[in-house]
């Protein structure tokens, strides 16, 4: 019995090692050299990871939704607010994105946007052609 329980206590401290050092890590998605034809990409950050959005990448919509909004289908928000807005002093909080604003090409230097705690967010972006 005592080594059954060393066995998962052994798995819980594993688990939770994992579980910190996954959720420390960044959301990096660069649009323009990953996956060059794909143009309506999607990134899911838990807090307290930050969404790194690269240089060169025209943004057509932010999804935000609450983590209590979610439940088994992260990857259709619901409710969604579409959102987008320039990126000032090189960052953007989710939660601040006014809706219905004009989509945005991220200049060069400035590259991030971020995940406010307790939210997910999806981003969506314009092909170049339709960006122009």
């Amino acid at each position: 019995m005592a080594n059954c329980a060393t066995r998962i206590m052994c798995f819980f401290f594993l688990f939770l090692g994992f579980v910190v050092l996954s959720s420390a890590d960044n959301c990096f998605i660069d649009w323009s050299s990953e996956n060059p034809g794909d143009w309506r990409t999607r990134a899911l950050c838990y807090p307290p990871q930050d969404l790194v959005i690269k240089c060169g990448t025209t943004i057509s919509s932010v999804s935000k939704v609450d983590l209590s909004d979610y439940s088994d289908c992260p990857v259709n928000p619901n409710p969604q607010t579409t959102t987008t807005k320039p990126v000032e002093d090189s960052q953007v909080v989710f939660s601040d994105l006014p809706v219905g604003a004009p989509s945005y090409f991220i200049p060069a230097g400035i590259d991030q946007y971020w995940c406010s705690q307790g939210m997910k967010a999806r981003v969506d972006v314009l092909s170049p052609d339709t960006a122009l």
